[in-house]
């Protein structure tokens, strides 16, 4: 999983464990609990740091944590689920990927035709315009280097 929160609610009067101190887990305050968030992500462009700072926590930007007092663990989860995922990057689109102009051949170009174009532009597939009036692009012409290895093994 590319992005992954883990918390842990403890109530003020749970022991933890023999390595934590009593005295911090033993708040006056009634109805808060604590927190411990645990950030990991390999997701690009996201923060945990960034995310964790601002209460108290730290780390890097793929690996951080907090831990904190709170009266709704729930909502404060919600928030850093709301912050984290507005920080992750939109999702490429056609335009990010592809280059332009788009190369087109017609259905009567050779598979050693289009793979010298594809070499020429750098291209990993073309377009195949049966109608070059209405413009309706029926198929891909994708991998012609790997069309043209097997045309040479046959």
């Amino acid at each position: 999983m590319p992005g992954v929160l883990v918390a842990r609610v403890a109530k003020p009067d749970q022991q933890e464990g023999k390595n934590d101190h009593r005295a911090a887990l033993q708040t006056p305050d009634a109805g808060r609990v604590r927190l411990t968030v645990i950030g990991r992500s390999r997701i690009e462009g996201t923060d945990l740091n960034q995310l964790f700072r601002p209460l108290g926590g730290g780390g890097h930007a793929s690996a951080a944590a907090v831990t904190l007092k709170t009266e709704d663990a729930a909502w404060v989860l919600s928030q850093l689920v709301k912050e984290l995922t507005a920080q992750i990057p939109p999702p490429p689109t056609a335009a990010d990927l592809m280059s332009s102009p788009v190369r087109t051949i017609r259905p009567d170009t050779t598979i050693d035709q289009a793979r010298r174009i594809l070499l020429r532009y750098g291209h990993s597939g073309l377009s195949e315009w049966h109608d070059a009036a209405v413009g309706a692009a029926v198929a891909f012409l994708t991998h012609a280097r790997n069309e043209l290895c097997r045309k040479r093994k046959t």
